[in-house]
């Protein structure tokens, strides 16, 4: 695992997550976020160590609405520009 720019073919997310960021506290949805994040080029982003979830990229992006979205994802263990969402926010 590199600290790279993220580069994302496929966004996966857990039915949890995907009910997580859709709540009033995340205002967003799972197809909101993967609108923006799925080959795009990504920016800004940094790399942030959990010692539970490991190595996770915040990224800062723009839905199709316009709004800005905060995004957390990890990279897919062996399985090239595939990543899981771990949470998303709009940005108010």
């Amino acid at each position: 695992m590199t600290r790279h720019r993220p580069w994302v073919a496929e966004l996966l997310a857990h039915p949890k997550v995907k009910a997580k960021i859709s709540d009033d506290k995340h205002g967003t949805s799972y197809s909101e976020v993967r609108n923006a994040v799925r080959l795009r080029r990504l920016g800004p982003y940094d790399w942030h160590w959990h010692d539970e979830l490991g190595w996770r990229v915040f990224v800062e992006v723009a839905a199709e609405s316009g709004l800005r979205l905060l995004v957390i994802m990890a990279e897919v263990e062996d399985e090239e520009d595939v990543w899981v969402l771990r949470s998303a926010w709009r940005r108010r």
